[in-house]
């Protein structure tokens, strides 16, 4: 047994490695989370990065104006989208990097941890 400074209590060996595996235990759980999220966002780049590049090549061969305008909402919205996935994913690296917990949810299309 060792005392435990300024909480006036005695804590033993076994109960400070249980204390440190809990810890441990939690952040391995915290840096999955956090991979999965990223995972999941990559995921959706890739998705948008396809439905841009379909409404591109759609707006090439498209002869009229409604087609043509048509592709152009889609880019101008697949660019919108990809912008804030990768600032989220710029965020959650940051948040890995700093093994830090956060505190937001999965949002439309605002991809951050629980």
């Amino acid at each position: 047994m060792q005392y435990d400074g300024g909480r006036n209590r005695r804590t033993s060996r076994s109960d400070d490695y249980h204390a440190k595996m809990q810890r441990a235990g939690s952040e391995t759980l915290l840096k999955t989370d956090l991979e999965q999220s990223k995972e999941a966002i990559k995921s959706e780049i890739r998705k948008q990065l396809k439905l841009k590049e379909g409404a591109e090549n759609l707006k090439k061969v498209a002869t009229d104006k409604k087609t043509i305008a048509q592709c152009n909402s889609i880019l101008k919205e697949a660019t919108a989208k990809l912008q804030d996935l990768h600032d989220d994913l710029q965020d959650l690296n940051a948040r890995v990097s700093e093994d830090t917990p956060c505190k937001y949810i999965n949002c439309s299309f605002r991809w951050q941890i629980q």
